[in-house]
């Protein structure tokens, strides 16, 4: 703490960048669903949704060629095949049989069954890990004794930046076939009336 008070600080980082930074994305979802009563004691619903997310250009990866020449990936196109088909019955069992006829209630008996595949976007918390990368937040570490009585009196920050140096800007990246988060529901009830 005193040397805190003393401003001699064990490293004084310096942020030479601005690292704000606006991340545009592109969202598109279209569906269409009809529902069909196939017989007297069938009904289906059938859908279709489709969709399309955008990944927020030079946030993952780089089209510079500097850059590109140091073997920083290319930014991952959009996850495009996102079709997430959903399927859902109704079906009332009727049985002749008096056992079945009795254990089924003679229509009081519902088996609803069902399936959806969704999928979500690119979470954009990575968009922190991210935004710190070569040029939007190029830091200048300071170490003793050059940080010694130096705060709040910092550098000016430089007209030109840096040339991109992989050991001393690192750069985190996502997989260049990244696909967007899928999840798949099932549901299967069994509904009985009891009584009149």
């Amino acid at each position: 703490f005193t040397e805190f008070l003393n401003s001699q600080p064990s490293r004084l980082r310096h942020l030479l960048t601005d690292s704000s930074y606006d991340a545009r994305q592109t969202g598109q979802a279209y569906f269409l669903q009809d529902s069909v009563r196939v017989a007297r004691t069938l009904s289906l619903d059938l859908g279709l949704r489709y969709e399309l997310n955008s990944v927020p250009l030079d946030f993952f990866g780089t089209r510079d060629p500097v850059l590109r020449q140091v073997d920083v990936p290319r930014p991952p196109g959009a996850d495009s095949n996102n079709l997430a088909p959903r399927l859902g019955l109704a079906y009332v069992p009727e049985s002749r049989w008096p056992f079945l006829h009795k254990l089924f209630g003679g229509g009081q008996t519902v088996v609803r069954a069902g399936f959806s595949l969704q999928h979500d976007v690119v979470f954009l918390n990575m968009l922190t890990a991210t935004a710190s990368n070569y040029p939007r937040a190029l830091k200048y570490d300071i170490l003793p004794p050059a940080s010694d009585n130096i705060f709040p009196q910092l550098q000016p920050r430089p007209e030109l930046l840096p040339p991109f140096d992989p050991i001393r800007f690192p750069f985190a990246n996502l997989a260049a076939d990244l696909q967007n988060p899928t999840s798949q529901q099932w549901l299967l009830i069994l509904q009985r009336q009891f009584g009149s």
